[in-house]
């Protein structure tokens, strides 16, 4: 961080844009957290290959100090364009779309929980100015909650992609299957693979391990040879997440390798089962987890949040 640069260090990173500039933390949620070196090269890579057009005013629903906050203030300054900040006091359904409208932002980039958080306003809630884009990432983004943002108006792109190699795939600026759940198509200037058990690419409609490569990519994490040799392998990023390609080309996620079930030989991917009960018009958000068996393996459970008017009994839902 700028609190600690010296002069040197600040002039070793002029003549150097490779050296690390930036330390930015992955997630933990593997109970693994990895710390992630950035150079000056990757960042302004990154923000050229973005999607951000002349004169958008982006303005990112978050912390400045994590790793999404940061680097899009970052992006959107080296292409000279003007951020929107939030107030620290926080902000109500009502304060955003008022900010979005007041400060004329262009592009609202928000986490699943905080797009779920204002379509649980109606679709009042979602009727942001005229030609604002709404982007989402983080996590799964339900077809439910893209449909209750089209339907107010406003469109509801998904992005995908991880700390250490940029944007894999984004349904920006048009969704291929807009019927179905997807990330979106493979953005450009990145390959990317799905790859089975045994390393071989799977074939097509195939679920596999979802491996990508690009010239933003970092080489691996701060001193931690370990976490490197398993997520950095030939070349290649390995996120650690499931997945599959539809005909026209989108990605299509069935949640994290090591979630996978297996129900005594049959594979079962949580995904898989959130999506059937979101399609409940009684359901508000279900998340399914494996209980252990000594005799089945993996038994599927799920823990299912309804609407608040909603009735709905256990024996409906199964």
């Amino acid at each position: 961080g700028g609190m600690f640069e010296t002069e040197a260090h600040l002039a070793a990173l002029h003549a150097d844009p490779d050296a690390a500039a930036l330390y930015f933390t992955s997630s933990g949620t593997t109970g693994e957290p990895k710390i992630i070196p950035m150079s000056q090269r990757v960042l302004a890579m990154r923000a050229e290959r973005g999607n951000l057009a002349p004169g958008e005013r982006p303005f990112l629903l978050g912390s400045v100090e994590d790793y999404p906050g940061r680097s899009s203030r970052l992006r959107a300054a080296h292409q000279g364009l003007t951020s929107v900040l939030q107030s620290t006091e926080g902000s109500s359904r009502l304060d955003v779309r008022d900010l979005c409208s007041r400060l004329r932002v262009t592009r609202l980039d928000l986490t699943v929980l905080q797009a779920t958080g204002l379509a649980a306003g109606g679709p009042s809630a979602l009727a942001f100015p005229a030609g604002l884009k709404a982007f989402a990432s983080g996590s799964r983004v339900p077809k439910t909650l893209r449909d209750a943002f089209r339907a107010a108006g406003t469109p509801l792109y998904v992005e995908y992609g991880a700390r250490e190699a940029g944007g894999f795939t984004s349904t920006w600026p048009a969704d291929r299957d807009p019927s179905i759940e997807n990330v979106g198509s493979v953005v450009a200037g990145t390959e990317l693979e799905l790859v089975g058990a045994d390393g071989a690419p799977a074939r097509h409609g195939e679920i596999g391990e979802i491996r990508v490569r690009s010239a933003v990519m970092v080489g691996g994490y701060l001193r931690d040879a370990e976490a490197t040799s398993r997520h950095f392998r030939d070349g290649w990023f390995h996120p650690g997440d499931l997945g599959s390609l539809t005909c026209h080309g989108s990605l299509v996620l069935h949640g994290r390798a090591d979630d996978m079930m297996n129900l005594s030989g049959i594979k079962i991917f949580p995904a898989e089962i959130e999506r059937v009960l979101e399609s409940d018009a009684s359901v508000k958000a279900a998340a399914a987890f494996a209980v252990p068996s000594a005799v089945y393996g993996d038994l599927p459970y799920a823990a299912v949040e309804l609407h608040d008017a909603a009735a709905r009994d256990v024996s409906a839902l199964m």
